[in-house]
């Protein structure tokens, strides 16, 4: 028959037993999805077959954590559907079915197509949302097999996926393999799986896909009545959980786990349990302690398969960097991270096995001590020193955390890139010459990265000229600029300080690929000519208007000094009225009366009965400056001692000196009516 008139037919018999099938339980809360568990009453017949069909039923229902349980044991007749919660009431009326299979009598060929489209009905009148799935556990013994019932069920099973649901197809033990192939037909029309639980490989693959377990190999034996299999699982510090899983061919067989120490797994602790069926047992622990745990199974002339899951929050990966340089030592850094956040290990290592990017490997050991390529130890950064990379590329990176006390190992990879970084490369320049002070190129410099230039900016050089008398700062200027104020040829210049040999230092600091690096260049050789700088005619007529102008500036000062003079004035009367001195008359050194004349010393005034100090004149007052010299007589300032050796003379005052009274007037008087000081005039 031409596929669409089967598909045309199939969807005619799905609607004849959707009207036949009445509705069941209500369909509320059933957002989050429907999974239909449909048992063939077939499996009752073979002991492995209803062991096989309970693990699978209690599997599937204590897997299912949301949404609508809808139970169904068919035979020749499709059976009631039980819409249930998920939770005990569902385990409970699991058990049952199980109970109501040991109890059938047959007949044990069963209505495939009836079941499947029954449920297809079903799951429409509760308008089952996408992502809902039809589990059929079943030895698939089919009422009426042929070659076309293959296609009739694949039929069913693109019904099934158009509207976006999916057959878990579970074939038992007893399933023979042209019965396997046409019913996993069906559920790969649909875009579901198909489990062969008649294998331990097909069991592991249930408890993978349904209780979410990715197991370790541990165990996989074929076990002889009376001999045992003991495999350890190593659990390494921070271990969040421990999930071990038995999957035996026998209930008889006989499985254990048991702790470091050597006693039996505690399931009773919070967080601790363990799930049992005929054929699986499962532990979970919860913060397991670190070391080598134990799985012991016990032969009962069966097949035992056993695995663990380690589920470990310790993240394993390299420290992220920009890209190293080509030439330059790396320091690799790794960490184990919770959070984000590095972890301090005791008494562990992280071994690096690096495939470089030129072809070669090494193994290098990190460590968190301090030591080596190492800056803080216990900081939860793992460091190594590698040497130069050879090559640019990428360098893959395997990371194994281990313990000196424990057999566990994290493991993890990572990458890391080589790039060429710029470098300067500098030119020497012969015969430097120039005249002093005048800057001069004394080196030429290019920056390369790798084969290809580099353009950076002349502010991020820094330059020096050393020569035997010390250091020159040098600029960096660019040869031609190439975009945006950079090149990648530049020219060194400095102005040396004499004739001699000098060295160039040159050091380029910048950024690139997000890292900063230092390029520092081979310093190179410079010979320098420097010659004195010859006076021109204008710099020759620069110095005769400078030397004109000060000489004009130091007379002009001068002729201010003297102007500010004050030329001597006034009289000295002895007490007779009789004029002793005449100031303006007094003549003496002609030098002085031309730089000083506003000083007459005592010596050079005749008939002064003394001769040390001198007369000062200001504009406003008259002061002698008295200085006793050898053979003057006393002094005294009207009649009394004189107090100070600054004397300001005035019409009030009387100085007596050698037995004479003298008094300053600053004009000349014609008759003055003496009025001597009390007392003599001195001796």
């Amino acid at each position: 028959m031409p596929r669409p008139y089967l598909i045309a037919l199939i969807s005619l018999v799905v609607v004849l037993i959707t009207t036949a099938v009445p509705q069941a339980a209500s369909a509320e809360g059933l957002e989050e999805g429907l999974t239909v568990i449909a048992v063939d009453q077939g499996a009752a017949p073979a002991a492995g077959d209803l062991e096989v069909a309970e693990t699978a039923l209690l599997t599937v229902a204590s897997s299912i954590n949301e949404g609508g349980v809808d139970l169904l044991v068919y035979g020749m007749e499709p059976g009631i559907f039980t819409l249930l919660r998920p939770g005990a009431d569902t385990m409970l009326a699991v058990r049952n079915v199980v109970a109501e299979l040991n109890q059938s009598v047959g007949p044990y060929y069963s209505d495939q197509f009836a079941a499947i489209s029954a449920a297809y009905a079903r799951m429409t009148r509760l308008n089952a949302p996408r992502g809902s799935r039809l589990v059929i556990i079943t030895p698939g013994r089919i009422d009426g097999e042929s070659e076309p019932a293959g296609a009739r069920l694949k039929g069913l099973g693109e019904l099934f996926g158009r509207d976006g649901w999916q057959i878990e197809m579970m074939t038992l033990p007893s399933t023979g393999a042209p019965r396997r192939e046409i019913l996993a037909g069906a559920a790969y029309a649909s875009g579901g799986a198909h489990y062969d639980l008649g294998s331990a490989d097909g069991l592991s693959a249930m408890l993978r896909d349904w209780m979410g377990l990715k197991l370790m190999p541990a165990i996989d034996a074929e076990l002889s009545r009376g001999a045992s299999s003991l495999a350890p699982v190593e659990v390494a510090p921070h271990t969040a959980s421990l999930r071990v899983a038995f999957i035996r061919a026998a209930s008889q067989t006989g499985v254990q786990l048991y702790r470091p120490n050597g006693a039996p797994a505690e399931i009773n602790l919070p967080g601790n349990s363990v799930f049992e069926t005929p054929n699986a047992v499962v532990y979970t622990i919860t913060n397991p302690e670190a070391g080598a745990w134990r799985l012991h199974g016990a032969g009962a002339g069966s097949k035992l398969v056993a695995g663990a899951e380690v589920k470990n929050p310790l993240d394993l990966q390299l420290v992220a960097e920009p890209p190293f340089p080509v030439g330059a030592e790396t320091v690799l850094r790794a960490a184990a991270l919770i959070g984000g956040l590095p972890q301090p290990l005791a008494g562990a290592t992280v071994v690096a096995r690096v495939n470089h990017a030129d072809g070669s490997a090494a193994v290098y050991e990190m460590n968190d001590a301090g030591a080596g390529a190492d800056s803080v130890a216990g900081d939860g950064i793992f460091s190594a020193l590698l040497p130069p990379a050879a090559r640019q590329g990428f360098n893959d990176v395997a990371l194994d955390l281990r313990w000196a006390a424990y057999g566990a190992t994290l493991r993890s990879s990572g990458v890391f890139r080589t790039e060429f970084f710029p470098a300067v490369l500098v030119t020497e320049v012969t015969d430097i010459e120039t005249l002093r002070g005048d800057s001069a190129t004394v080196a030429k410099v290019r920056v390369m990265a790798g084969p290809y230039p580099h353009l950076v900016r002349p502010e991020d050089f820094t330059a020096r000229l050393v020569g035997e008398n010390g250091v020159t700062e040098a600029s960096v200027v660019a040869a031609a600029v190439v975009e945006n104020g950079k090149a990648w040829e530049f020219e060194v210049r400095a102005a040396p300080p004499s004739s001699g040999e000098y060295r160039v230092a040159v050091t380029l600091a910048s950024e690139h690929l997000g890292r900063t690096f230092e390029s520092v260049a081979p310093t190179i050789s410079a010979s320098a000519m420097v010659s004195p700088r010859p006076l021109t005619l204008l710099k020759l007529q620069i110095w005769a208007w400078a030397i004109i102008v000060l000489a004009v500036a130091a007379a002009a000062a001068v002729a201010v000094y003297l102007l500010k003079q004050v030329r001597p004035y006034g009289f000295l009367y002895d007490d007779s009225n009789h004029v002793v001195v005449d100031f303006a008359r007094v003549s003496g050194n002609p030098l002085r009366r031309v730089l000083a004349r506003n000083h007459v010393p005592a010596r050079a005034v005749p008939g002064l009965p003394f001769h040390g100090g001198e007369f000062t004149f200001t504009k406003d007052s008259v002061e002698l400056r008295y200085q006793h010299e050898t053979g003057d007589p006393s002094l005294r300032v009207n009649s009394r001692p004189a107090a100070s050796t600054i004397i300001r003379l005035g019409e009030d005052v009387w100085l007596g000196v050698g037995g004479r009274l003298l008094r300053f007037m600053k004009q000349r008087r014609s008759a003055l009516t003496a009025e001597p000081a009390v007392g003599d005039g001195g001796s």
